[in-house]
């Protein structure tokens, strides 16, 4: 079985298959695809990945024995003006150019509406809500998503979400084809955790864009307000917005929270992964989560998670006082009273991330959730209705 993965992907990640004289395209900073070609390509299957990058006016196709990688161009700016018909036109060209047995798109856009279109039976992954998105937003692009968004989920055969709280929001006739099959963490992760003496005394986020969805103002203030009980810590912001002079940084001049604070700005994956292993916390503002990779991603680094009881999905991730703490992060004082209160605990945060590390091995690790997929890919292709086996939802 050849199976073809189409989604936005870090294409580094995929260095290691391909190669060594190949000059990658940028692509996109979005691990979790190029990490499930990963584990499957280590499972022994074939693959095909399908994706587009911005950077490049022609196609580019590499192939090694076990993997090929179409990375088609898509427009900087404007995509959404004509429904992404250029990236799905792309698209639809490399899946027929470049055929698999099964093909899982993730996203309810561009790559779901190519995969759905080219006769290949599909899989298709729903990773957010387009009507809160739009909703928060409010503009052409989002509408545009949305548009693609309502096709993908009506014509869709089978659906996956990445969480209870995304299955929870398909419409009722999506929910009869669709099961719960979470993002997941590689093992590879999870051996980069450190010792509670090897950490050090800051808390991160790790957060891209400085959007009102993203809350990390309110985190800010709340940092501020701790500071006289945080001796000597300093708050470590990465991802976009988050440079020296970036977004974050000029909230931070308007209401006086630069003391302390760290503007690391965009890192790469492996980047972020050592910021946060070494972390003390990671707070984790965001209003809204469909899954909360990088909440999981610290979860299995052994790092204690401060995250929003209402947030999507945080309360199904976490637990509250066992595998992380929640708290109202519409509320700068209840942030600093969590932070206050964890950080003072030393015990108790070693023993929070001892609990949420053992959380993602026995229920978001690789060798769990790819198997729950390869599954998922066996009905699709025989035909059959996805059922409870592969899913998560309580």
């Amino acid at each position: 079985m050849r199976i073809g993965i189409a989604g936005p992907m870090t294409l580094d990640l995929l260095r290691p298959y391909l190669p060594e004289s190949i000059n990658l395209p940028r692509g996109y900073p979005f691990p979790m695809t190029a990490m499930l070609v990963r584990e499957l390509l280590q499972r022994g299957h074939e693959v095909t990945a399908y994706t587009t990058s911005t950077d490049i006016t022609e196609p580019c196709i590499v192939s090694s024995p076990v993997l090929t990688l179409c990375v088609m161009p898509s427009p900087p700016r404007h995509r959404g003006k004509n429904l992404f018909r250029d990236d799905i036109e792309a698209l639809s060209h490399a899946l027929q150019a470049h055929p698999c047995d099964v093909v899982h798109a993730h996203w309810t856009y561009e790559f779901a509406v190519a995969a759905l279109n080219s006769g290949i039976p599909p899989l298709v992954t729903v990773h957010d809500r387009a009507t809160a998105v739009l909703l928060q937003f409010k503009d052409g692009y989002r509408l545009a998503r949305w548009v693609l968004n309502a096709y993908a989920v009506r014509k869709a055969p089978y659906l996956s979400a990445v969480s209870p709280y995304i299955w929870s929001a398909l419409p009722h006739a999506a929910k009869k084809k669709a099961t719960v099959i979470p993002n997941f963490i590689s093992d590879s992760v999870a051996r980069g955790a450190n010792t509670r003496d090897a950490r050090q005394a800051y808390l991160i986020s790790v957060c891209n864009g400085f959007s009102p969805l993203k809350n990390l103002g309110n985190a800010l203030l709340g940092f501020r307000q701790a500071q006289s009980n945080l001796p000597g810590v300093r708050y470590v912001l990465v991802g976009q917005d988050c440079e020296p002079g970036g977004r974050a940084y000029r909230f931070c001049q308007e209401h006086g929270c630069l003391d302390n604070v760290v503007f690391a700005g965009p890192l790469s994956y492996d980047q972020v992964l050592e910021r946060v292993s070494l972390a003390g916390i990671l707070l984790h503002p965001s209003y809204e989560e469909s899954f909360g990779m990088s909440v999981l991603e610290a979860m299995s680094l052994g790092t204690p998670v401060i995250a929003g009881a209402h947030s999507g999905n945080m309360p199904n991730l976490i637990e509250h006082g066992r595998s992380g703490y929640l708290c109202d992060v519409s509320s700068p004082a209840a942030i600093r009273d969590a932070l206050c209160s964890l950080w003072a605990d030393d015990s108790l945060r070693g023993q929070i991330g001892q609990a949420a590390r053992e959380t993602a091995r026995r229920t978001y690790s690789a060798s769990v959730v790819v198997s729950q997929y390869l599954s998922a890919y066996e009905r699709v292709l025989a035909g059959r209705p996805l059922t409870d086996e592969a899913c998560l939802c309580n």
